[in-house]
């Protein structure tokens, strides 16, 4: 999700730093092996989660004139060079992506006049009460001035405590068009991959015999995957490195990560498995997250 993300800045971006606080070393671990661009890769590791704003501060040092952040569970259609030319133009304080929802109530919505500029930002209020069906997208361009409007250290949510704060500096908003997931749930999670899968292409990277094994599009399948004969894969599914699938078995709406084995007969639907998990034959297995190693029986 983050090379996702990643993969949408401008090639003016010369630095990205990641901020984390959950697997930090993992992450360290994945960018120090990641092939050499002209982007440097920084990973900053917290203490302690510092909210989204706090985030921000605490990677301060390595802010030096307008930059941009994004939430990083979020997978979306934003072009993000045509968001940083708009906030050039208003030279305010901040944009925030803006995206159109039905039920705005999880969400952080504005209230915005016809030059796009933010009068009012509230967080996760009633529908009834929202002054617009406009929520915050999770992406932002941002000027340094506003790390003053953040405490070191402290937890803070930029939504909450500082976008409020800000509006008389100049708040912006950019609306886009087309697809948007907040993927911090295991069912929009695998909604995300779908739309990443069918915007990316599907490749398949293994030999896999078409007469003996269905493929329904789209689906990623990486090196060194076996899929037993009779089989069905798909749609939107998500093969690692080496997995390993039996005959006869069913795979649809999921994600089945490096080493996974499933056994002959099993149907895997609407579900994660992490890395090495075991399912049994004949298994069946409906809108489960299994975490790395679990063996699932039948």
């Amino acid at each position: 999700m983050i090379e996702y993300t990643l993969s949408s800045l401008p090639k003016e971006v010369d630095r990205a730093i990641i901020a984390v606080s959950y697997m930090g070393d993992e992450l360290k671990a994945y960018f120090e092996d990641r092939p050499k661009s002209h982007c440097e890769f920084i990973v900053v590791t917290e203490d302690k989660p510092l909210g989204t704003g706090g985030a921000i501060k605490n990677v301060e040092r390595y802010i030096d004139d307008t930059f941009l952040a994004f939430n990083g569970d979020v997978i979306c259609s934003l072009h993000v060079d045509k968001m940083l030319e708009f906030h050039r133009r208003k030279r305010g304080i901040g944009t925030i992506a803006l995206w159109r929802v039905e039920d705005v109530s999880r969400y952080g919505v504005v209230e915005l006049d016809e030059h796009m500029r933010i009068h009012q930002f509230k967080e996760k209020v009633p529908k009834e009460k929202a002054p617009s069906d406009l929520i915050n997208a999770g992406a932002y361009v941002l000027e340094p001035d506003i790390l003053a409007y953040m405490d070191a250290g402290k937890a803070i949510s930029i939504e909450r405590d500082v976008f409020p704060c800000v509006i008389k500096r100049g708040l912006y908003g950019f609306q886009f068009d087309g697809h948007w997931v907040d993927a911090g749930t295991p069912a929009s999670f695998l909604e995300a991959q779908g739309l990443v899968l069918k915007d990316r292409g599907s490749p398949v990277r293994t030999n896999i015999d078409k007469k003996k094994v269905k493929v329904t599009q789209p689906v990623h399948i990486c090196d060194d995957c076996t899929i037993g004969e009779g089989s069905q894969v798909g749609p939107n599914v998500f093969l690692g490195k080496g997995v390993h699938i039996g005959r006869d078995c069913v795979v649809q709406e999921s994600a089945i990560f490096e080493g996974s084995e499933i056994g002959a007969g099993a149907r895997v639907h609407g579900s994660i498995l992490g890395l090495k998990v075991k399912v049994e034959p004949s298994a069946r297995i409906e809108k489960k997250v299994l975490g790395d190693n679990a063996h699932f029986k039948a």
